[in-house]
């Protein structure tokens, strides 16, 4: 019984329990394990997604955008909460896709996409309130819940509110057209009826493709009233555009181009396009205006610092002033180095540059030549102090700009500074050079010992049972056979054959024949026939028939009913698992390497020199 379910498995004595007792208890035992899933009873529509038969027949899929989803969860409340999210983003995605169309070749800029996903999801979204849940059906997989749903929307429902989200949009376009008529007040009004009038056809084109590609059927048709409006606008923006850029002016281009960009956001053309690359080319570049006043700054900065250099006396410690020199001539060699079509536009700007380049050069030197001065004053004196400050000094010329005496004089006072961290001592400060510590060990925690199954009854707490030696049945000697393995035959009772009436003569040694009686040729008269037994095949003996001719019989052990196991395991106690001594150390002890040095045991800044290189 060992290894069985633990649901079926009944411990029972010989005689303890009758029959009439045993069959209730299986009946409920076997119900305890009863199935524990009911998908395999899905209906066909969850599969497949197609229409239940008991729907009516006005429900078709032809007149209906139809979504099939599941929702699972802990509990049924959760699923059902899932598969309606997930209705929603399914028949969403299905609207959206159907402005796709609107998209086509030529129609693929950024802002174009952008303003078709917007009026799509505002339609969608809309939409969304007119679907229908037509059916159902709840499951179960052990402790999730399953909720299959089938949901629909009418496509003649679903044109009919698009058209309604865009329906202000008609009646403004036909104000537009009557401003347009009558004769706009100025330029500025001309500009924003016409952008106006561009973006609402556009919203009104969308919505024309979204109804024609779900199937649906309404009064779209509007739309097409106002293909010459489109038209006329653009016309007119170009034409109001063209009268800004002809003045030259920043301001009236910047604004002719802001007019640009929208349309060409709901109406993608090619005029568009090359209106926006005709102002973009016009207009100053922002990018090379800030690097202009970058550069002016710069280039101020140095001319003052030159000045201070100049007026201070030949005593004068300027170290830090030749920091800042260095630093301002490496902003002005990065800002003049900028790589832009319209930085060097202006005359001027390469003239100002040429003729300050020769300067630059002998502003960088003389910062070299006062760093380096400032800091030997400061190294002869020999003093902590004045060689931190040099040290910092140097560093920070050095990360401005290069000089291989000042990185030579560096490495050299490096030698001479102690380590930031240990100073002198070469050592690790956290493990004072002990490269780490002793602690508990990770595998006993110090115990010296471990659990382990116990290897006497294999961890599971019983011992085997003395009286079959673990084995689960006792051999005895077989009695009807004494032990011989062998019986005499039952068909010939040992004798090998078996007597029978002549089947010539039927038993009487004679036959009848035209002559008299004679004596019968097939029993010569004896009225009996010998045959060899099939049974033994003529032996007499066959094998025992309760030993099968093994001399012996084994049945199940009374004391451990088979189990092989009896009483509690006596290394383990029935608890099953034994204290072992830890493989992973001897005394419950494990060292630990320090984790600042690695346990190197030497400071990890300096690497055990005890200076700064």
């Amino acid at each position: 019984m060992r290894g069985a379910c633990p649901r079926l498995h009944v411990m029972t004595k010989p005689n303890l329990f009758s029959k009439r007792l045993l069959g209730p208890l299986f009946v409920l035992l076997f119900a305890s394990c009863a199935a524990t899933s009911n998908l395999d009873e899905r209906p066909a529509w969850v599969f497949d997604g197609t229409l239940p038969l008991e729907h009516p027949a006005a429900f078709q899929a032809s007149d209906h955008l139809v979504v099939n989803t599941v929702g699972i969860g802990g509990t049924l409340e959760v699923a059902l909460g899932e598969r309606d999210s997930n209705a929603e983003q399914q028949m969403r995605s299905k609207i959206m896709k159907a402005a796709s169309s609107s998209l086509s070749v030529g129609k693929g800029s950024d802002a174009y996409k952008a303003t078709v996903e917007q009026v799509a999801e505002a339609g969608a979204s809309e939409v969304l309130g007119l679907m229908m849940r037509k059916a159902t059906w709840d499951g179960f997989e052990g402790d999730q819940r399953y909720a299959y749903g089938l949901f629909a929307v009418n496509r003649s429902d679903a044109a009919d509110q698009l058209v309604l989200t865009v329906s202000d949009n008609y009646d403004r376009l036909k104000a537009i057209e009557e401003g347009l008529a009558a004769g706009p007040s100025g330029q500025d009004q001309l500009e924003r009826l016409s952008l106006e009038a561009i973006e609402c056809i556009a919203r009104l084109g969308v919505v024309k493709d979204l109804v024609r590609n779900i199937g649906g059927v309404s009064s779209v048709g509007w739309v097409d009233d106002f293909a010459g409006l489109e038209q006329r606008s653009l016309d007119r923006l170009i034409e109001a555009g063209s009268v800004r850029e002809m003045t030259g002016l920043e301001a009236e281009l910047r604004t002719a181009l802001n007019f640009y960009l929208k349309a060409s956001a709901s109406h993608p053309s090619g005029i568009l396009s090359d209106a926006i690359a005709r102002c973009e080319f016009r207009l100053p570049c922002t990018e090379c205006k800030a690097f202009r006043a970058q550069a002016d700054s710069d280039r101020q900065t140095l001319l003052e610092l030159s000045g201070v250099v100049q007026a201070s006396g030949p005593n004068t410690d300027n170290g830090r002033t030749g920091v800042e020199i260095a630093k301002a001539a490496r902003n002005y060699r990065l800002v003049m180095g900028h790589e832009c079509a319209y930085f060097t536009e202006r005359t001027s700007d390469l003239q100002t540059h040429q003729s300050f380049a020769l300067k630059l050069d002998g502003l960088e030197g003389t910062s070299s030549d006062i760093v380096l001065a400032s800091g030997s004053k400061r190294i002869t004196k020999g003093t902590e102090g004045d060689l931190e400050e040099v040290h910092s000094l140097y560093s920070d010329f050095l990360a401005y700009r290069s000089s291989p005496v000042i990185a030579g004089q560096l490495q050299n006072l490096k030698r001479q500074l102690p380590c930031t961290e240990c100073g002198t001592g070469k050592e690790c400060m956290t493990c004072d050079g002990t490269r780490g510590a002793h602690g508990p060990c990770s595998h006993c925690n110090g115990n010296q010992t471990v659990q382990a199954e116990c290897y006497t009854c294999d961890g599971d707490g019983m011992r085997s049972c003395g009286r079959c030696s673990g084995s689960g049945s006792i051999v005895r000697n077989c009695n009807p056979c004494g032990s011989s393995g062998k019986e005499s035959c039952s068909g010939c009772n040992g004798f090998g054959s078996t007597a029978s009436n002549c089947w010539g003569c039927a038993g009487t040694g004679w036959v009848w024949t035209v002559n008299g009686n004679q004596t019968c040729w097939s029993c010569s008269g004896k009225g009996q026939t010998t045959s060899t037994c099939w049974f033994c095949s003529g032996s007499g003996i066959n094998s025992c028939s309760q030993c099968g001719g093994a001399g012996q019989t084994r049945e199940t052990c009374g004391t451990c009913d088979g189990d092989r196991r009896s009483g509690t395991c006596g290394k383990c106690s029935g608890a099953r698992k034994i204290s072992v001594p830890c493989r992973d150390c001897s005394d419950g002890s494990e060292f630990y390497n320090c984790s600042h040095c690695l346990g190197r045991g030497l400071c990890p800044t300096c690497g055990g020199r005890g200076h700064r290189i």
